[in-house]
């Protein structure tokens, strides 16, 4: 596996350590380390790919980016139709303020 990172001139690594550990207090589970790589990569405003088995925890990872997309737009997508009708209603009874 190869990764190389380049860190924007904004990238404050104690402020995004505080937030993802907020996070896992809110998701009451610590994150596996492919997920702490890629919330610190999404909180230094990088985008992220991910490709895991499922339940491996790659939705805990759309509710972190969906938090920090805050007036800026996100896209979710799914493989299945009733997976994505799951992640609707899991997603309109967060905090999201408009899914569609």
């Amino acid at each position: 596996l190869y990764h190389v990172c380049i860190r924007p001139a904004q990238y404050k690594r104690a402020e995004i350590d505080a937030d993802i550990a907020a996070f896992e207090l809110e998701v009451g589970h610590c994150l596996e380390p492919f997920q702490l790589a890629a919330c610190s990569a999404i909180a230094a405003g990088e985008s992220v790919v991910v490709s895991a088995p499922t339940s491996a925890g790659k939705t805990c990872l759309a509710h972190f980016a969906l938090r920090h997309a805050a007036r800026n737009l996100a896209v979710y997508t799914s493989p299945v139709k009733a997976l994505s009708n799951q992640k609707f209603v899991e997603f309109s009874r967060a905090l999201y303020s408009e899914v569609g």
